[in-house]
């Protein structure tokens, strides 16, 4: 139950890290590649869309994990109570 909670925590940490500290600097990163600022600016557009796009698939799947286990613990909590 405590794995699903983790990865969401992991995730947005990651995201929100790479998000104000790397996303958000002016350093242009160059090994091999001739990469302008314009073009890094879109790289980290497109990455930051990843980010985000991984960010809501851990939440969807961690609410996907967490509802059936509430559910079953509310059915059997109703269960206990007419015993």
């Amino acid at each position: 139950m405590l794995l699903p909670v983790f990865a969401i925590v992991l995730v947005s940490s990651i995201s929100a890290y790479v998000q104000f500290f790397v996303l958000a600097s002016d350093i242009v990163l160059t090994d091999a590649v001739n990469i302008t600022k314009e073009n890094s600016k879109d790289v980290k557009e497109i990455f930051a869309k990843i980010l985000a796009m991984i960010n809501i698939t851990v939440v969807g799947f961690t609410i996907s994990r967490l509802i059936p286990i509430v559910l079953n613990k509310r059915k059997r909590s109703e269960l206990e109570r007419e015993d």
